[in-house]
């Protein structure tokens, strides 16, 4: 069969044997699209896989005779987080309790929170 012997409908528009090549052509595009996203994808995990192996060599070679630059390096890598917040330790005078919380090195966000 033919496709240029007739229209078809399709969606509500009128589709010809031009309009089928079009479409047949954006999926190959596509398709090729998501190769090469594929493609992407398996390197990415190749790159995660191998930085994770290296943080664990990294993680055997620190120890307690470690210097204190590797361990709190070694530290930060595995608690990634704000660079600029950090734990306070207190103690309450009159009821002798005693704990962390968290102070912003930041003043001007120290107060906006303190208003909050």
């Amino acid at each position: 069969m033919k496709l240029s012997t007739f229209t078809l409908k399709f969606l509500g528009t009128k589709m010809n044997e031009t309009s089928l090549l079009t479409l047949q052509k954006e999926i190959a595009e596509l398709e090729q699209l998501l190769a090469d996203k594929k493609h992407q994808l398996k390197e990415a995990q190749t790159v995660l896989a191998k930085q994770a192996a290296e943080s664990i060599a990294t993680q055997n070679r620190i120890n307690n005779y470690s210097p204190p630059e590797a361990k709190i390096a070694l530290f930060r890598s595995l608690f990634k987080g704000r660079e600029d917040v950090y734990a306070k330790r207190f103690e309450n005078a009159k009821t002798g309790k005693s704990g962390y919380q968290p102070v912003c090195r930041n003043k001007l966000w120290q107060l906006h929170s303190t208003f909050i």
